[in-house]
């Protein structure tokens, strides 16, 4: 599943876009956009997983498998440079698109099902 994902997700644009996000890519200019077609790739990435997955019937605690964990701290840091993305749009507005923070948000979501995936294959 985690493999079928990678077309989707990993295109060349996107992955490039993510990297300047992030600041691990010099770049020209300060803003980075994510598009509605990036938020709804992971969207798709989520309702895929999703499919093969039970419904949550209870509470589910960080861990499991070794690939489960790696992905549940991940998403932590996601969510951190969400709430981090939070506060530079209250002080910057105009550096930080609303787009940002819905996929900040989407991207967290997929890791977390991810990691349901993870634990459910055993991985």
């Amino acid at each position: 599943m985690i493999g079928s994902l990678r077309g989707t997700l990993l295109d060349r644009d996107r992955t490039e876009r993510l990297w300047r996000a992030l600041g691990f890519a010099d770049v020209d200019d300060d803003a980075v956009v994510f598009t509605d077609a990036d938020v709804e790739a992971l969207e798709s990435a989520i309702d895929r997983c999703e499919a093969e997955l039970e419904p949550l019937r209870s509470f589910v605690l960080p861990g499991g498998s070794q690939a489960a964990s790696a992905l549940h701290v991940a998403r932590t840091i996601v969510r951190r440079a969400e709430r981090l993305t939070v506060a530079l749009r209250q002080e910057e507005p105009e550096r930080v698109g609303a787009g940002s923070l819905v996929y900040l948000n989407r991207l967290s979501d997929l890791l977390f099902v991810l990691s349901r995936v993870a634990n459910e294959d055993g991985a």
